[in-house]
């Protein structure tokens, strides 16, 4: 069954499904799924839904087939086989009529094909009730009809499709249509042919008019006519069959790691980015040094300082916009039952890899370029020291670039904090001695709090 739910622009279209979906609790009222309160039963039922939101929730920087790959590791149960999921993912492929296209680039595909990616990224957990949040916005009519025609496939196939629309060319499509007024507003609930019959129209579009002239009248008629539907209650006992999921940290952790290191290898241009910057900046750094750098203690304290403003620097860059750009993909990942602590620690794994890198590339190029750096230093020999704490560096500035990342809605946001982050960090390695102790640690303090 398809079941269309559509009104004017901020009838509370998207409020509702985010209601009914599990995404944000009611405060008021009840949402039932087979009669179970969804919010009480939510660990249970939700292996049972998917979820499309308006943005594609998949990876652009990945084949199709790797995107699925992933996300059969991730939403199937942990026992399943490999050649379960390949099988699985082959009928979600075949469902969404992308079979052509699976070796192709995510970022390759056209619009209406990454709207069935990311419909064939929740189909993987071969969900029961299915959201679907304007699937078909910003397609045109060729496309948008392609997509509703594959959601009808699936609801033949046994599946209950929820979704929020705009446009009606194809609402004749759906078994069931909602009509919301202003305020979110129930005003019809029906087939397609009785909703033309109660607002005696001839065209959809007809209705959105009478909707926004006249929202109480409908809503007062409908309420007269409406027909409450008999609801059949699952019982505890069918209800405490269902699984309930619980993934195992090591794998997903694993997974979401080898994901996060395909999207990078995957994005050429990122790579060299990365990798890169970190010859460069000891390239730059050996032509402005001569031949008594380490000879006397201003010269040695200034490099050293640069190597370390250098490190923070390459460490924030790398982290600073890696969970803001994946907000949306992890907010439904976790309704899945994703750990977020096996995400935080793949990102952060990952971005240890790369400070290895980098470090390794910095202070070596430098050293090779550099003459006469020390042999010793205070422990073992000065290249390893050296190359250490640029290491911890890179990989203390990535994590704090990770939990600004956590904290900003989008990558605009993330990097405007680039400089407040900075500029503490430059200061705690500089002595100023003009100014009163108490007052050089409040200022640093201050800083990182903003």
């Amino acid at each position: 069954m398809i079941i269309g739910v559509t009104g004017a622009s901020g009838a509370g279209k998207s409020t509702f499904m985010s209601c009914i979906n599990g995404i944000s609790k009611p405060t008021k009222g009840k949402v039932l799924v087979n009669g179970c309160d969804l919010y009480q039963n939510y660990s249970v039922l939700k292996n049972i839904i998917g979820y499309v939101p308006q943005q594609d929730i998949v990876y652009t920087d990945l084949t199709l087939i790797d995107m699925l790959t992933y996300a059969a590791d991730l939403r199937m149960p942990d026992d399943a086989t490999k050649r379960e999921k390949k099988k699985r993912i082959k009928e979600v492929l075949d469902i969404v009529e992308l079979s052509d296209k699976k070796d192709v680039m995510i970022k390759n595909l056209s619009g209406g094909q990454k709207k069935r990616a990311s419909i064939a990224v929740e189909l993987i957990a071969d969900p029961k009730l299915f959201f679907l949040d304007e699937p078909t916005s910003g397609l045109d009519p060729g496309t948008e009809r392609s997509i509703m025609k594959t959601l009808r496939k699936m609801a033949d196939l046994g599946k209950t499709i929820i979704l929020v629309t705009h446009t009606t060319l194809n609402l004749h499509l759906c078994d069931k249509i909602v009509f919301l007024g202003v305020g979110g507003k129930l005003c019809f609930s029906g087939s397609p042919n009785d909703a033309l019959e109660f607002f005696k129209v001839d065209d959809f579009v007809d209705i959105y008019s009478m909707l926004n002239s006249d929202t109480d009248k409908w809503y007062k008629e409908f309420s007269l006519v409406e027909k409450k539907e008999k609801i059949v209650s699952e019982d505890d006992e069918t209800l405490s069959k269902r699984k309930n999921n619980h993934k195992s940290f090591f794998k997903q952790f694993w997974t979401l790691s080898k994901r996060y290191m395909k999207t990078i290898l995957n994005n050429t241009q990122q790579l060299l980015i990365l990798f890169l910057q970190a010859p460069i900046c000891a390239y730059l750094l050996s032509l402005v040094v001569d031949d008594s750098l380490f000879n006397t203690y201003d010269a040695t304290k200034t490099i050293l300082f640069t190597l370390a403003t250098t490190s923070i620097w390459l460490g924030l860059l790398n982290s600073i916009q890696e969970i803001c750009k994946e907000r949306v993909i992890l907010a439904k990942e976790y309704m899945a039952d994703l750990k977020l602590s096996a995400y935080l620690c793949s990102k952060a794994f990952v971005q240890c890899i790369l400070a290895a890198i980098q470090s390794f590339l910095l202070v070596t190029l430098f050293v090779l370029l550099v003459k006469d750096t020390p042999v010793d230093g205070v422990i073992t020999y000065w290249y390893i020291e050296t190359l250490f704490i640029c290491f911890i560096t890179i990989a203390s500035a990535s994590a704090l670039g990770l939990v600004v990342s956590s904290l900003s809605k989008n990558t605009s946001v993330a990097m405007t904090f680039a400089p407040l982050l900075l500029v503490p960090q430059l200061l705690s390695l500089l002595k100023i001695p003009s100014m009163p102790h108490i007052r050089y640690v409040l200022l640093i303090f201050l800083y990182q709090i903003l």
